[in-house]
């Protein structure tokens, strides 16, 4: 609050200095320059005048303001304390301070010292009953920290164990989808070794009708060769006969021819 008063008179000084010295500066202007130091100084004392009276003006204004609001604040706190008749606020005051001085110092073998005491005694005790309560509860802190801890570490193994669950579910997951693919495959394959089964069998079947048939065949040639060779054997056994026959009759004839030229002779 001072320090803005002085401050508002100096700048309203400073302003109107700044004002003369520019009225003064625009007269010599127009006066071509032509003026002596004697006027110079005329011109400047011209110049202050104006703003030394401002500056008084303002110092008092705010003097006599400031005057009012100290009178205006003594008043309301007249107010607030209230007005004793015939009493001054200095043994107003006075006579407040003893009557609180002596409604503190009615105990019963209490004085003002001694209370002083009691109430030291009993801030002390109740000092170290809150610092046992603090070590209590720094005690029940740190077993709660501990317990935190132990908390955090179970919900980090937990975290763990849910991570290698979802981990260990998806590879059943995608183990599963791979075994059912290769399910899939193996019945395709399956099928199609089924396939290749009934066709090899067909195959089989006709190979061996086919052979049976052969075999039909040339064993009805082998018979039909049997009986021909029995025959040809038959045949060559009868010409063999007839040939020794013929070869006997032919030789019995040449003896008898033989006998009978030798009868001749």
């Amino acid at each position: 609050m001072k320090k803005s008063y002085y401050f508002s008179i100096w700048a309203c000084t400073i302003w109107g200095i700044l004002v003369a010295l520019n009225y003064s500066y625009f007269q010599g202007d127009k006066q071509n320059m032509d003026d002596t130091t004697v006027d110079f100084i005329q011109k400047l004392i011209i110049a202050i005048l104006p703003a030394l009276i401002t500056g008084l003006l303002t110092f008092f204004i705010g003097k006599k303001s400031r005057i009012n609001n100290l009178s205006n604040n003594i008043d309301e706190l007249k107010n607030l304390i209230g007005s004793q008749e015939g009493t001054t606020l200095t043994k107003y005051v006075s006579d407040t301070f003893n009557s609180i001085k002596e409604d503190i110092g009615r105990q019963d073998r209490g004085s003002l010292s001694k209370q002083h005491d009691n109430l030291q005694n009993m801030l002390k005790k109740e000092i170290e009953l809150i610092e046992k309560r603090n070590d209590s509860d720094t005690n029940r802190l740190l077993k709660f920290d501990n317990e935190q801890q132990n908390i955090d570490n179970a919900i980090n193994q937990f975290i763990l164990f849910q991570k290698s669950w979802y981990k260990q579910v998806n590879t059943i997951t995608e183990l599963q989808a791979e075994n059912s693919k290769l399910n899939a495959i193996i019945k395709e394959k399956e099928r199609e070794n089924d396939a290749i089964r009934e066709e090899l069998k067909n195959t089989y079947q006709l190979e061996i009708k086919v052979c049976n048939e052969k075999i039909e065949s040339l064993t009805q040639q082998n018979k039909l060769l049997s009986s021909k060779l029995e025959a040809n054997r038959i045949n060559h056994q009868n010409k063999f006969t007839n040939t020794n026959v013929k070869d006997e009759i032919i030789s019995k004839n040449n003896f008898r021819t033989k006998d009978d030229d030798e009868i001749e002779l």
